[in-house]
């Protein structure tokens, strides 16, 4: 029997990260115009890896971002869904690099939304997460064992 995976947050960490996204719900356009007005300015460049309505794709960002926090307490599914996900960005033509650029740009966008709701402890535990799940995405996680 392989021993558990460790969870990808404290229990504290899953309190400040869903906190902070029901206080995105809200507000979730707001979040995704936000955060991807903030991408498109810092990096021009990957505007053109996004070809659907950009409002469909926002609402895509923040299920993806429920999705993840829905998995927390379940490293399996968790690691599942960021290696899919991992996946389908690759066939949009995202690559490595991008990853510290969205994670940047996540927080940010953040920042911006939820203002002084959005502390340095709630900060870093989406940057302790976005860590996590871009690592898994990017495929950089060391050699795959079979």
């Amino acid at each position: 029997m392989e021993p558990e995976a460790p969870n990808p947050a404290t229990e504290l960490d899953s309190v400040l990260l869903r906190n902070s996204f029901l206080q995105l719900v809200p507000v979730s356009d707001r979040a995704a115009e936000t955060f991807y007005a903030i991408l498109f300015e810092r990096d021009p460049s990957v505007r053109p890896l996004f070809k659907n309505d950009m409002r469909v794709q926002g609402e895509k960002f923040m299920m993806m971002l429920a999705t993840m926090l829905d998995a927390l307490h379940d490293m399996d599914k968790f690691e599942s869904e960021c290696d899919a996900l991992g996946r389908r960005h690759r066939t949009y033509g995202a690559v490595k690099e991008h990853y510290e650029l969205v994670g940047t740009c996540l927080l940010l966008a953040f920042d911006e939304v939820l203002g002084e709701e959005f502390d340095a402890e709630t900060r870093a535990a989406w940057q302790r997460l976005y860590g996590i799940v871009a690592e898994r995405m990017s495929g950089d996680r060391g050699p795959e064992v079979s």
